[in-house]
């Protein structure tokens, strides 16, 4: 089943035009995401579509999600199937970024062919022209290393190494083939050549400089004969590190088996692309037969539908009645921290109620500024504090007498 869906990226990939790096990507998240969960509980069909929406965004080739889901659902889809491939994706994207452990950025066997390709232009005499004949076939089997684990098991320079060393024409004839074949060997052996001498001589640089740097900080306390004879026989335990874990043969055995799970992956594809019957298929399939990979998913992806959890299937009437016994859970959770939070806010409070807090605001505005006193009782209070008595209407004796506001400010 994931197999079948890798190989599908290609195609997809060629519908908005990108380049081989959102595949590569892709195809890395699927595998990536099926080392962690089981093919048997998820839509590897839907993983797939939501891995290659993720590649999208972390190769910068980021696409509207409205738009990828009308390409995705097919030549004239209706709003619901939009719409619904919008959730789907949507949906499942956090969960595969989750399983992958975040780490977006991939520098897969892509990269590493076209490194390598570029350092082997510096070897002499130039091999640019053999690179240039070798260079469609090893993309061709880079295509079908991406069908296989390889890229969770060795590194992406070996893989493209491998590609490189198998990359003679198959279209060619016999003389013609084991030519390339022996060219490409010999291209590889001695670029590798070249890349452990320049690794030796580094080492070696380095291990001087290191035994120079010991004899002068042991100096000051020894002599320096006896301090550069210690640096000289510690200087195997304390020294770098050698530049290659393996030596040529070893990684060139390695190279080996690579290329030979690659090969085998080439040769059953061709065998599972082969139609599944000689009849030809009258229900649409452009008039020929599916294929046997074709026929052999539909039969496991049937099996796996109907012996699926249906609580994890969205849009069924399980996954909703699920979702809606979580959604009222929260809500429940949520009260319930509210409810126990309010009363430590609230014994913070002087106001015990809504009611007294809107009674202490309107006094607070019908309050009248300080000195005035209150004009309804008859001891207003004075700016020193002191009581006076306000006189009555029939106590003044003339229009005269009667205080002006600022007057009465003053007294």
């Amino acid at each position: 089943m994931v197999r079948f869906y890798l190989g599908k990226l290609r195609g997809l990939v060629g519908v908005f035009g990108l380049p081989d790096l959102v595949e590569e990507t892709a195809s890395t998240y699927l595998k990536r995401f099926f080392v962690k969960r089981c093919a048997l509980e998820w839509s590897v069909k839907d993983i797939m579509l939501t891995c290659l929406y993720l590649s999208l965004k972390s190769t910068s080739h980021t696409v509207p999600l409205s738009y990828f889901a009308t390409k995705i659902a097919g030549k004239a889809p209706g709003k619901d199937a939009v719409k619904e491939m919008e959730q789907t994706i949507r949906g499942l994207e956090f969960g595969v970024a989750d399983a992958i452990g975040w780490e977006l950025s991939v520098h897969g066997p892509g990269r590493a062919l076209r490194g390598l390709v570029y350092d082997m232009q510096s070897l002499q005499p130039s091999p640019l022209s053999a690179l240039h004949a070798l260079l469609p076939r090893a993309q061709s089997l880079l295509w079908s290393a991406r069908l296989t684990d390889l890229e969770l098991l060795y590194p992406p320079s070996q893989i493209a190494l491998a590609c490189l060393l198998g990359s003679a024409s198959s279209s060619s004839s016999a003389d013609a083939q084991a030519e390339q074949q022996d060219e490409a060997a010999k291209l590889v052996n001695c670029w590798l050549q070249n890349k452990y001498e320049r690794g030796e001589r580094e080492h070696q640089r380095r291990r001087e400089e290191y035994q120079k740097i010991q004899a002068k900080a042991s100096s000051n306390k020894e002599g320096s004969k006896s301090a550069l004879a210690n640096t000289e026989t510690s200087g195997a335990s304390n020294s770098p590190k050698a530049p290659f874990d393996q030596t040529i043969e070893d990684l060139q055995s390695s190279l080996r088996k690579i290329l030979g799970v690659i090969v085998a992956q080439e040769a059953l594809s061709k065998e599972m692309s082969k139609p599944a019957s000689a009849e030809k298929d009258e229900a649409g399939n452009g008039g020929k037969a599916p294929s046997r990979e074709l026929v052999e998913v539909k039969r496991i992806d049937a099996l796996l539908k109907a012996s699926a959890d249906p609580a994890k299937r969205p849009g069924s009437a399980s996954h909703m009645q699920t979702r809606r016994a979580q959604d009222a859970s929260d809500a429940t959770k949520r009260s319930h921290k509210a409810s126990k939070s309010r009363p430590a806010a609230l014994s913070n409070d002087p106001f015990d109620s809504p009611d007294e807090r809107r009674n202490v605001k309107r006094n607070k505005l019908e309050a009248p500024p300080a000195g005035l006193g209150n004009p309804f009782d008859g001891q207003p209070s004075q700016p020193d504090g002191r009581s006076a008595r306000v006189k009555g209407a029939s106590e003044w004796d003339s229009d005269d007498d009667v205080p002006t506001s600022k007057d009465a400010l003053k007294k």
